[in-house]
């Protein structure tokens, strides 16, 4: 999978912070962090409107964890229609991961999820503990 690339550089804000209504506003005294900055964080969901490009931020995380020879699964959640599918895939991915490699697990479309992403989680903690 081949993305086009663009030259700007998004910049990402915790949830309790407000962004400026303008996005070419500068930032004040601090510097914003790029999704660079925060990619080392474990856990790390991506929040915001439709058509902002989380999905495509997520698919170039996603080919550089890969290139970088990390074993990574992406998993488009509006895909999972049960247990089985969920657990199919981390099951799959699991098994082919070789020793001391490590293991970056995507999820993407929580907002497109065709069921609770309560469930989901629930799903996805039983298909780790295999």
């Amino acid at each position: 999978m081949n993305l086009p690339s663009f030259e700007w550089r998004r910049r990402w804000l915790k949830q309790e912070e407000e962004a400026s209504s303008d996005p070419l506003a500068p930032t004040g005294s601090r510097e914003l962090p790029t999704f660079a900055d925060i990619a080392p964080i474990r856990c790390l969901i991506l929040l915001g409107s439709p058509g902002m490009g989380k999905s495509h931020e997520l698919a170039k995380a996603y080919e550089n964890a890969i290139s970088m020879g990390q074993h990574a699964l992406l998993v488009p959640l509006r895909t999972v229609r049960g247990p089985h599918d969920l657990e199919a895939a981390v099951v799959r991915s699991l098994q082919e991961l070789a020793p001391n490699q490590s293991f970056v697990l995507f999820l993407d479309g929580l907002d497109e999820a065709a069921v609770p992403v309560g469930i989901l989680f629930e799903w996805l903690l039983n298909a780790l503990r295999i």
